[in-house]
């Protein structure tokens, strides 16, 4: 049985640690035992400081929470979303911003979602680029960066881009898996 991910109180995105970081998506399990593969692949990335990259897929699925917010910013037009994000962040670029206390923008994030709008299912397509700053070594803000959704009406892709980028429980959901995903980064061997 496939699991996915709760996007607990964020979208994705949507979180390597971009979509951990946006969709960054390392999130909650929807249920209570063990974790899904995606989750367990983009954690092995992420623990694995051989890597030059945290390339991994991950799986989220929206809490009742989230989902409740997602209805009320879209005047109940969507109602659900379960997503699939291809995750890529190169290690070194988040080694440079923790270590710099500056500001990482991830490159743009694929994601794919089944949204429910309006009682049907609509494959609609999207990227995440978010950025996150650093200070005191954590990341202290992030913005989620939705941008060019596609599969849905016009207006329906501007009110999930709207309700993405300005909600500040998807932010903060942001910040705390950023958070937890970095305790579990491993810095790149050293190089001679």
């Amino acid at each position: 049985m496939k699991r996915f991910f709760r996007l607990a109180n964020i979208p994705p995105l949507l979180t390597g640690l971009a979509l951990f970081f946006s969709a960054l998506l390392v999130c909650h399990p929807l249920e209570a035992q063990g974790k899904s593969p995606g989750q367990s692949a983009c954690e092995a990335k992420l623990q694995n400081p051989k890597l030059k990259n945290v390339d991994c897929m991950l799986n989220f699925d929206l809490d009742p929470k989230t989902r409740k917010s997602l209805q009320t910013g879209t005047a109940g037009m969507i109602r659900n979303a379960a997503c699939i994000a291809k995750i890529s962040v190169a290690r070194k670029m988040i080694f440079t911003a923790l270590r710099d206390e500056k500001v990482m923008q991830v490159e743009r994030q694929p994601v794919k979602c089944n949204i429910d709008a309006l009682g049907s299912p609509v494959l609609t397509k999207f990227n995440m680029a978010p950025s996150i700053r650093f200070s005191g070594g954590k990341a202290v803000q992030v913005k989620p960066g939705m941008s060019d959704v596609v599969g849905v009406p016009e207006i329906l892709a501007k009110l999930l881009t709207d309700w993405v980028n300005s909600s500040k429980a998807i932010e903060s959901a942001m910040l705390d898996e950023v958070n937890n995903s970095l305790k579990l980064l491993r810095p790149p061997p050293l190089t001679k």
